[in-house]
């Protein structure tokens, strides 16, 4: 876990803006005020920050580095508008997908919306990849003497009235007054803070909710592994048929050995890899469905890179309610859901939920 210093909220706490959730979306969001000069506190309702990839430094493994998702013009953008350079980004050239099938390694010839979304690569890649990007950005963030956080910390209330968020609870205790909110954590979550309010369930809020179009969670498994050595020298987001199944679901094992990309993901002469394992909700319902899924995914490997199992040291393994979600259809412009309540939710997105739609939300001119 990238270590990070933090501090409790007291009750009759007041920040200019109160950020919910530590992932990506969170921090740089929390980036850009203090850029502006506000008083920031960020709150982690979870013991870490860095979101669904828990960001971790294990035995010299860079766990949480991940996936490579999409081009970073949006991450360059955010660090140009900052003012900062994060650490070295590494020139990257293999900008496509591999797909094993009958005939060896091929590129395929064209994938679902989700596969696609996953499988786009940019010509960089960020020193430790999404670990890099973690560190730092709240290595930015702690530069500033206005800002604070807050881990284990979740939005238990939410009080609104004539329109405007008055007060906010954090833990069990600790009330206070914000000037902004901004929600970067999941949908599910806000809505259950908000039923509890009257203003919450207005017909106001109702029809802002309802102006945009929902994300489809994305159950899965994130499957990292670290090897005694490299197995092999690709270094391209690698497809592993999962089997038949219909067309509309995702069938397909996504990963990668990011330490072929950057050394400093693993120790010299180790190896590093990643793979994105989809579930449908029944199997991430069930932990017995879920661990059968889990040991296809290693006998797929296992006959893709010989002797695969023999060279784990050791594994990590995240089953997530929600992976990545691919762009829905754009439904509305983005607009703050009260006068100073900005959600950031997947569903709150106009063009869909990913990484770049985060940065270009949160660097827009507009805002």
């Amino acid at each position: 876990m990238i270590t990070t210093k933090t501090s409790r909220l007291n009750s009759g706490f007041h920040c200019d803006a109160l950020v919910v959730g530590a992932g990506l979306s969170g921090l740089l969001c929390a980036a850009q005020l203090l850029k502006k000069g506000a008083k920031v506190h960020l709150t982690e309702s979870t013991g870490r920050i860095g979101g669904r990839m828990s960001p971790e430094l294990r035995e010299g493994f860079a766990l949480g580095s991940g996936m490579n998702l999409g081009d970073l013009d949006w991450f360059l953008q955010a660090e140009q508008l900052l003012g900062y350079t994060s650490s070295a980004l590494i020139p990257y050239n293999h900008n496509r997908s591999l797909l094993l099938g009958s005939k060896g390694w091929t590129e395929p010839n064209s994938l679902d919306e989700w596969d696609s979304m996953v499988c786009r690569m940019g010509d960089v890649y960020p020193q430790k990849g999404l670990y890099g990007m973690v560190e730092s950005l709240i290595r930015y963030c702690e530069s500033y003497e206005n800002f604070q956080m807050s881990l284990e910390a979740p939005v238990t209330k939410i009080e609104v009235q004539q329109g405007k968020v008055q007060q906010v609870c954090i833990g069990v205790d600790a009330v206070g007054t914000v000037g902004e909110l901004w929600w970067t954590a999941d949908y599910k979550s806000l809505m259950e803070v908000l039923r509890s309010e009257k203003e919450g369930s207005s017909a106001e809020t109702n029809s802002w909710v309802k102006s945009f179009v929902k994300s489809n969670y994305s159950p899965g498994v994130v499957l990292e592994f670290a090897h005694k050595n490299n197995l092999s020298d690709i270094s391209e987001t690698i497809l592993i048929p999962l089997g038949a199944s219909s067309k509309e679901e995702r069938k397909h094992l996504i990963g990668s050995f990011p330490s072929n990309r950057d050394s400093q993901i693993a120790p010299e002469g180790r190896g590093f890899s990643t793979w994105l394992l989809p579930l449908t909700e029944a199997e991430w319902q069930d932990n017995h469905e879920t661990m059968k899924k889990i040991r296809l995914a290693k006998r797929l490997l296992e006959k893709a890179f010989p002797g695969f199992i023999e060279t784990i040291l050791f594994e990590r393994v995240l089953v997530l309610e929600n992976t990545y979600s691919c762009p829905n259809k754009k439904k509305s412009t983005w607009q703050p859901m009260t006068e100073n309540l900005f959600a950031m939710a997947d569903w709150a997105m106009p063009d869909g939920i990913s990484f770049s739609s985060v940065g270009k939300q949160l660097f827009s001119s507009e805002k």
